[in-house]
């Protein structure tokens, strides 16, 4: 998907690398290749990494957005899986970071040229 530019790396990228410094701070594991390959391996990470986080609908529209979504979305899987014991962290993680972005849009979505904030619309 990402070679044929049907999604770009921003939420991936930032969800792995989010999930995989959470994992070897909080795992128990260390920064062991094989810890951190296991837990990468396991559960639905790479399907919600690169599957159900880059839905168009549900993810931020700006690129500054996609990388706030994307570290959003790993931490709370890290923090879900290792915290909570449950099977499914990836699934809760993104239903809870789905909540926020009308917000992460309203913050990195770029302010028109020209157009003053006490500016009202008519």
């Amino acid at each position: 998907m990402l070679f044929t530019k049907v999604i770009t790396w921003h939420i991936p990228v930032m969800y792995l690398t989010s999930f995989l410094l959470v994992t070897a701070v909080f795992g128990g594991y260390g920064a062991t290749v094989e810890g951190l390959a296991r837990q990468l391996c396991v559960g639905g990470v790479m399907l919600g990494a690169f599957f159900l986080a880059t839905d168009y609908t549900t993810s931020p529209m700006t690129a500054s957005g996609k990388l706030v979504y994307g570290v959003i979305l790993g931490s709370l899987t890290g923090v879900l899986r290792f915290f909570e014991f449950t099977t499914e962290a990836v699934a809760v993680a993104i239903v809870c970071g789905n909540v926020l972005v009308p917000l992460i849009d309203k913050v990195s979505f770029p302010k028109a040229f020209g157009k003053n904030k006490t500016e009202k619309r008519k």
